[in-house]
Parts: structure tokens; sequence; C-alpha cells
């Protein structure tokens, strides 16, 4: 079973690496090495280590976050491509109104299950540090598709949403905490659902 509380908790299980991770993941490119920390937060929760990874090795985690955003891009780019067909038609006049409504429509509901399934390719990437995994359709398939991997999704981008929302309200610095704290949870969890899948 998924513990959402324990994974709640575990940023605030070394306050001193919290506070590196979201300092880094406010300076421009830079920021890429809190991209490459995500990804061993999840490794280690697949692993059922509930201590937070060491930033031990920033060009390391500087290039592993550079593959992650590459990795979640091309699995994006169907809804894109979607996107600006729909936008170049409308803007030529090719197509009515409605019918870019549309298209919009199919690329929002594109870029929802390209979401799902990129989060499935990333955590596979996390554990398997090889950049062809991320495109292993079949084993990626065996991992997500199914109930448990499904809700659980849903259930860790909820709570995510609500820490960055909730945490939102301080002023200043909320929206660096709910974002920093909502993202080392969300890589917790899935991590451990994508280890249980």
């Amino acid at each position: 079973m998924v513990d959402y509380v324990k994974a709640v908790k575990r940023p605030f299980s070394d306050l001193a690496k919290l506070l590196i991770y979201i300092v880094i993941s406010v300076i421009p490119i830079v920021n890429f090495i809190s991209s490459g920390y995500l990804l061993d937060v999840a490794q280690t929760s697949m692993r059922r280590k509930s201590k937070l990874p060491e930033f031990n090795d920033y060009t390391r985690l500087f290039i592993e976050g550079i593959k992650m955003i590459i990795i979640g891009f091309i699995y994006m780019i169907p809804a894109l491509i979607i996107m600006v067909l729909a936008g170049v038609s409308i803007g030529f006049k090719i197509t009515s109104l409605a019918t870019f409504g549309v298209g919009m429509i199919l690329a929002i509901i594109t870029a929802l299950i390209m979401a799902y399934i990129s989060t499935g390719a990333i955590l596979r990437y996390a554990e398997k540090r090889n950049i062809k995994e991320a495109f292993n359709c079949r084993a990626i398939g065996k991992k997500i598709f199914n109930s448990k991997f499904f809700v659980g999704w849903i259930i860790a981008l909820v709570i995510a949403v609500v820490i960055d929302v909730v945490l939102g309200i301080i002023p200043l610095i909320g929206a660096l905490l709910g974002a920093a704290i909502g993202g080392i949870f969300y890589m917790s969890v899935m991590g451990e659902i994508y280890a249980e899948a």
C-alpha cells in the first residue's frame, strides 16, 4: 500500500536538502539540477528508502534534468502538433471557430493522455537510467495501464495541487514552497506506485 502521509512528510525529513532544492529550482538553467534531483527522489522511493537523496553530484543532476525535460517534451509532441494545426487553420481562416474549438479540446485531451504516459516513461528512466528505456512502450504499458497506477496518479496529482494551493497562501515564499514540497511528494508517491504496479 502506498503511504501518502509518509510521502507528504518526506520533504520535511531533511530541511537542509529541501532548502537547497528550493534555491536551485528558482534559478533559470540551474534549475535543471532540481529536475534531475526529482529523478533521484523517485528512484529512492522505488527502493523503499524514505531518506531524501543527496545533492552530491550537481553535474550529473543537471544532465539528468535535461534528459527528463527532453523525455517529457518528446511525449508532448502529438498534443503540440494538434494545437499548432488548430491555431494555424484558424489564423488562415481555413476552419471555423467551432472547428478550432474542437481542435483545441482534442489537443487538451491528447496532452492529458501524453502527460499520463510520460509520467510512466520518466519513472522508467528514473529506474533504468537508460534513455532508450523511456521509450520502451511495452515495458511502460505494463506498468501504467492498470487501475492501481491510474488511481494513484490521480490521487497524487490532487494532493500535490492541494499542497501547492494551501502553501501558496503564504506571502512571498508560498509558491516556492508549494512547488518544491508538491514536487518531492509527487515523485515520491509515483516512484512507490510504479514499483508496486
